[in-house]
């Protein structure tokens, strides 16, 4: 039976980690950090990790990457932690610490290669595993996430492309390894549920927005207050770094800083247009308004992505409200107050990269329906 010789992309997967000591990794920090600590080996997918605590009660991670991972993924990793503490040191993620002469990275003898070794702040906290669950935690966990994708929104790395197993793009590749799964109806259900993301999501990826993402927000790297469990203290592991499709962060930074904001836009909408109001005066509860406007924005992300009914279903909707008294032109002014109104909500947040992709794709959107 041939070999079957698997993709690359499964190497830092199936490679170990170096076999290293607790009183080796010791001795690693007190010889390149100047540290005098106690280690203690910690859990880790690829890299060798262990837990620092130094004579003066400070405490660190030091890391030893894996023989696999290519120099320029590492480097992403430090690059985009030295980002986040730039764009946003409140943040608590762990922060590089460099060595006596300045640089972040040191090369540690062994066999069969030289260990390339760093050094990380500890972040305190309680892991997410350990925690009750509640919903107030959940959406603390939305917050911290998109927080952090604000944090990167603009950072650029060379070896961001680099291909990992755990970036959706690249799930078709389970396939290679499908048939070590044992279990013939789970076998057969991983493999429908691949044909499906082939059909319906691979051809839509291509048009979303991407960015580097942080792209491993478990149970395990994900640390709450010992205090306040429902509230996120901090987030570790930047080892699953991603350039992906991005839902519009600036959509997540409306809903985390308005809420709803249906009730803005229409207010801001009745100021312009007051002859509008009438139309809505049987809309006590407001259900009609949000739902026009959840409507108007799934129709924007449909044609910033797979165009595949939006400008149909407005250049529809632009016929069908002449009847009750809504001209066609409207239609576009109605984006652009919502784009107004997103625009002063987020104030410094709305960067003109956001301004300009949001008219851009109103503008395209409002020409192919008139088509």
């Amino acid at each position: 039976m041939p070999v079957m010789t698997l993709h690359p992309i499964f190497a830092t997967m199936t490679v170990p980690a170096d076999d290293v000591t607790d009183a080796e990794a010791a001795a690693v920090a007190r010889t390149h950090w100047g540290i005098d600590a106690k280690a203690k080996l910690l859990t880790g997918e690829r890299d060798r990790n262990f837990h620092l605590v130094a004579t003066d009660g400070r405490e660190f991670v030091l890391k030893f990457a894996n023989p696999a991972e290519p120099p320029g993924v590492t480097d992403l990793q430090i690059k985009a932690l030295q980002h986040v503490a730039r764009t946003d040191p409140e943040f608590n993620v762990p922060r590089m610490i460099p060595l006596p002469d300045g640089t972040i990275e040191t090369l540690v003898p062994r066999a069969p290669q030289p260990a390339r070794v760093r050094l990380l702040s500890w972040v305190h906290g309680t892991p997410l595993r350990f925690a009750p669950r509640t919903a107030a935690q959940r959406e603390s966990c939305g917050r911290a996430l998109a927080r952090l994708g604000l944090a990167l929104q603009d950072f650029r790395h060379d070896h961001a492309q680099y291909e990992l197993i755990w970036d959706l793009t690249h799930a078709l590749r389970l396939r290679e390894i499908l048939h070590h799964l044992e279990d013939a109806p789970a076998q057969a259900a991983i493999g429908a549920l691949l044909d499906a993301y082939e059909r319906e999501v691979a051809p839509v990826l291509p048009g979303l927005r991407h960015q580097i993402l942080y792209n491993d927000m478990n149970h395990g790297n994900t640390l709450v207050d010992p205090a306040h469990p429902d509230d996120v203290a901090g987030i570790i592991d930047f080892g699953d770094l991603v350039h992906t499709a991005l839902i519009e962060a600036s959509l997540e930074r409306i809903a985390e800083r308005l809420g709803d904001p249906t009730p803005l836009v229409y207010a801001r909408l009745f100021a312009e247009f007051p002859q509008l109001e009438v139309l809505f005066v049987g809309d006590k509860l407001g259900t009609v308004r949000g739902n026009m406007l959840q409507t108007t924005l799934e129709c924007l992300l449909d044609h910033a992505g797979p165009r595949a009914y939006a400008h149909h279903f407005v250049g529809s909707e632009r016929v069908n409200h002449v009847g009750v008294g809504v001209p066609p032109e409207m239609f576009d002014r109605f984006y652009a107050t919502v784009i107004a109104t997103f625009r002063d909500a987020l104030g410094a947040d709305w960067t003109a990269e956001t301004d300009a992709a949001w008219t851009r794709a109103a503008r395209s959107l409002m020409e192919a329906a008139r088509e």
